[in-house]
């Protein structure tokens, strides 16, 4: 491809999902990870003066979700590095499905590395949902990892699903590879809520081996050590999607240096609310890259 110009079908999912750049500064772009080609999106900014910041969606998502947020670091002169993992977006791999979610930690090392190759230090990472399992997994795994600034936006260590009904999903996934999504209402943007149920990229349905995968990595990370990172955690009042009270326990044990706040009024897609209560998110997040 020309890295000069963008496809029309490119400029149409740059269009469609209101995300601001033009073929001067933006390429799409693949790196491998465990034998499947994943799609990321590099944002070069013309200064390259505040170094690159790497941001990572959540469970049956996609890149395009973050348009808020990367419009808003493409303007404050970041450059910014996103990527769909394994089964989602324009990735490849099976729909929202693993077998190891050690899977996705190593794609986002893959990334990393294939974004040190391309975009200059420092870097930050901002991590939404289950991204921000992902990014904790890596954390606790590259205890040295070459990340500076860490922002986790209402990451999801545990799910809200009951207890009967997670062990339902657990004893049937030999059986049965998908359930259908239930729609909730993950924002006070009811446009946005509304185009979830339309957008092309996201997932109509939930996996139930993603589900029991999930389960085998909160088992493990019972005994997970104690990491000196520290973290700022932005945490939705309103979240229907995680356990926030156990997600807030171990995130609290985990991270002893983290700091907490609490978006009043705020549900699971904070990047997602509607103004202006979307706008103090990214202010906060905003605030944090530059501290």
């Amino acid at each position: 491809m020309d890295p000069s110009s963008l496809s029309r079908y490119q400029r149409a999912y740059l269009d469609f999902y209101g995300i601001h750049a033009d073929s001067e500064n933006f390429r799409f772009g693949t790196f491998e990870s465990g034998g499947l080609t994943l799609s990321c999106q590099l944002l070069h900014s013309p200064t390259n003066g505040k170094g690159t910041v790497i941001l990572v969606h959540g469970y049956l998502d996609h890149s395009g979700c973050l348009r808020h947020l990367i419009n808003r670091l493409a303007a404050e002169g970041y450059n910014v590095a996103v990527y769909d993992h394994p089964g989602h977006g324009l990735s490849e791999g099976k729909q929202v499905s693993i077998d190891d979610f050690a899977t996705y930690e190593s794609a986002f090392s893959d990334l990393l590395a294939h974004v040190r190759s391309r975009m200059p230090p420092p870097y930050d990472v901002v991590a939404h949902s289950m991204g921000g399992t992902v990014v904790v997994d890596h954390l606790l795994n590259h205890p040295d990892s070459s990340l500076r600034r860490v922002v986790l936006v209402a990451p999801m260590i545990r799910d809200a699903t009951p207890w009967v009904f997670r062990r339902f999903g657990h004893t049937i996934s030999p059986l049965v590879d998908y359930l259908p999504r239930i729609a909730e209402k993950t924002s006070s943007d009811l446009a946005f809520c509304a185009g979830l149920k339309t957008d092309p990229l996201e997932s109509r349905v939930v996996s139930t081996r993603w589900s029991r995968s999930f389960i085998r990595w909160q088992r493990k990370s019972l005994n997970a050590p104690q990491s000196t990172r520290s973290p700022l955690i932005t945490e939705a009042e309103i979240d229907t999607v995680i356990d926030g009270a156990y997600t807030h326990q171990w995130l609290h044990r985990t991270f002893p240096a983290s700091r907490f706040v609490q978006i009043e009024g705020g549900r699971h897609h904070l990047l997602n609310e509607a103004q202006p209560l979307r706008e103090h998110v990214l202010d906060i997040v905003s605030e944090e890259l530059r501290r």
